[in-house]
């Protein structure tokens, strides 16, 4: 079979799909080995000029509320994006074109650092001013064009960035996260249009893909296997809308950081505990974005991906833990321990740490408890902290004399008796030999 046949059997078929999963897991990847390597300092490269260093220290750590207002503000946001996009798209680029110009720099700096060492040893400065000229020429290109090379470049740097600066540290809030993040998917999807009319989220992409970098965007004509159509000038003349299928060729961004988060998550307790949760949670991710896009096949409109990704990235993991017999440690402790230089974790650091913390807590309210019980005329007899175990110190307050102390009191009040008892009789006997010599002094009187 001739190239021009095999060109003609696959002419229709739609690759995208794969390019759009190459993308995705490639992200993802390289998220995490950047985010170990700025935590560790592990890799080759690791000198990096101040303004990266300061945005790597600025990482912002998700806890319950934090989990609550991102679905709070992504909510408002995709309702501003479904009504008024269009009054505010020129507003929204001028944003987001200078904000991101530190985004494509946090990313593209390293790029730089190697392509360019490899013909002269630049110094720092020379080596920063060179990363952002870059980063300012691809958002200006992006802002000007809206061509969907820079777009996803742009979306790229978004998601690394994304990774690598917002962390999760415990168990209980990757579950928070993902539970919250799949029922906003699910409801913007597929629930929307009975309040809405239509599926806000999906309209809203539908909208933003040509203007904003919010997701990954592959055309029509890159479809073919041998990429022919790539360079083509037809493809850079056409309109963003002319060649995107917005159902089949587009994954937002928000499915590739919220999911990175979480795995990021398992790759840093795998450093810390030498297990293997990344490599499970990971190939369950490839298998919900898969899983999402052939549901996007069947029933023929769009998916909320994050349906799909997060019971294959959590379940794995979980399974995972449990086999390798880290799930309590997984759950009570996450990512939250001191590391050494080796990036090992100090397991006895973490104990005494937190050990000490509640100590001085369960201390601190001492003082309340007591005050209180002295208020209604309950005098404490015994306080005293409890540690039933590693994980559970609690305050014991006695307000009636133990059984020991009884005891004790009682073997003190016979004592006390008992030496009463002894000093009558040494009493008595000294007052009878006092009269005894008395009578004794008579005698002798009378006989004189």
């Amino acid at each position: 079979m001739s190239n021009n046949k095999i060109i003609e059997a696959f002419k229709d078929f739609d690759f995208s799909p794969f390019y759009l999963l190459a993308l995705s897991v490639g992200t993802i990847l390289y998220s995490c080995g950047n985010s170990i390597r700025i935590i560790y300092g592990t890799g080759s490269f690791t000198r990096r000029p101040s303004f990266l260093q300061a945005t790597e220290e600025n990482q912002e750590e998700i806890t319950g509320k934090t989990a609550v207002v991102m679905l709070l503000t992504s909510s408002i946001m995709l309702l501003i994006l479904y009504y008024v996009l269009n009054s505010i798209i020129l507003f929204l680029k001028c944003i987001l074109a200078v904000s991101s110009i530190v985004s494509v720099a946090f990313v593209v700096y390293d790029w730089v650092y190697l392509f360019f060492n490899q013909f002269y040893s630049f110094s720092q400065k020379i080596l920063s001013i060179i990363t952002f000229l870059f980063s300012i020429f691809i958002s200006g290109l992006w802002f000007f064009t809206e061509h969907w090379l820079p777009t996803n470049l742009m979306s790229f740097c978004l998601c690394v960035s994304g990774i690598c600066l917002i962390k999760i540290n415990r168990y209980q809030i990757v579950l928070i996260t993902a539970v919250g993040f799949l029922i906003y998917d699910v409801w913007w999807v597929f629930l929307s249009p009975v309040v809405f009319g239509d599926s806000v989220m999906v309209e809203a992409a539908t909208k933003i893909a040509p203007h904003i970098p919010a997701m990954f965007t592959i055309p029509k004509k890159v479809t073919n296997p041998y990429l022919v159509y790539l360079f083509t000038p037809d493809l850079f003349s056409e309109s963003f809308e002319s060649y995107v299928d917005v159902m089949n060729s587009m994954i937002g961004c928000g499915d590739i950081i919220i999911p990175g988060i979480v795995l990021d998550f398992f790759l840093r307790f795998d450093t810390l505990y030498k297990t293997s949760l990344f490599n499970a949670s990971f190939i369950g991710y490839v298998v919900g974005v898969a899983l999402s896009w052939i549901m996007v096949k069947v029933m023929k409109k769009g998916q909320p991906a994050l349906l799909w990704i997060f019971p294959s990235v959590l379940i794995p993991a979980t399974i995972c833990a449990k086999y390798q017999k880290v799930l309590k440690i997984l759950w009570k402790r996450g990512t939250v321990t001191n590391v050494d230089e080796n990036g090992n974790g100090d397991e006895d650091n973490f104990e005494n740490e937190e050990n000490e913390t509640n100590v001085r807590r369960i201390e601190e309210n001492n003082h309340l408890i007591i005050s209180s019980l002295r208020n209604q005329n309950e005098e404490p007899r015994d306080v005293s902290i409890v540690a039933d175990d590693e994980n559970d110190i609690h305050l014991n307050i006695s307000l009636e004399p133990n059984e020991d102390e009884e005891i004790k009191t009682e073997n003190e009040n016979r004592n006390n008796d008992s030496n009463n008892v002894d000093g009558n009789l040494n009493r008595t006997d000294s007052i009878n030999n006092n009269e005894d010599e008395n009578n004794d002094s008579d005698i002798e009187l009378q006989d004189i």
